[in-house]
């Protein structure tokens, strides 16, 4: 079994800084000794500012004023749930002696950050459904959410990178 580093990041005035820079180095320090090849890629957006302000204002938002539990906390269970497997890293995938899969667990990191526009859409309608059938609590669509939420989200966001503050996935300011 093969042991993977890897971890996102931003480029501010030449500086490589890593969003996930503990987690990183406990992955690297779990290598085996030896040559590796480390490379950078541009990141592609996947998701626009207002799509990302619509899933942290009117879903996480929603959905945790509802329930008592942290934005974070949401996000970790809605992950957990409605992520998919695709986007599940090191899943441990337990097989009986006749071949058939008995059960499974990520045993790694999940993230949203790497979803396509269509598949950020499918994951949030997820959450949209088992919300309204299981929780009782309407969330509107994008739609129907009001355009105040994406106006926040950009006049509070965009821009800070500029001024050496770089935004984490879940909305989070780290000055650099």
């Amino acid at each position: 079994m093969s042991v993977r580093a890897e971890t996102s990041g931003c480029i501010a005035s030449g500086k490589l800084i890593l969003r996930n820079r503990t987690g990183f180095q406990t992955a690297v320090s779990k290598l085996r000794d030896g040559e590796y090849l480390v490379s950078v890629e541009r990141k592609h957006a996947t998701r626009s500012l207002p799509a990302n302000a619509y899933y942290w204002k009117a879903i996480v938002g929603l959905l945790s004023d509802y329930t008592g539990y942290t934005e974070e906390e949401m996000h970790d269970y809605f992950k957990r749930h409605f992520l998919p497997r695709a986007h599940a890293r090191d899943d441990l995938v337990i097989i009986d002696t006749n071949g058939k899969r008995v059960d499974e667990f990520c045993a790694g990191a999940l993230t949203t950050t790497h979803l396509t526009k269509p598949e950020f859409y499918d994951y949030c309608e997820s959450i949209r459904l088992w919300s309204d059938q299981t929780v009782l609590l309407y969330i509107p669509t994008p739609d129907e959410a009001s355009k105040e939420i994406a106006a926040d989200y950009e006049a509070r966001f965009d821009g800070l990178l500029d001024e050496g503050v770089v935004v984490l996935e879940n909305g989070q300011e780290v000055a650099l």
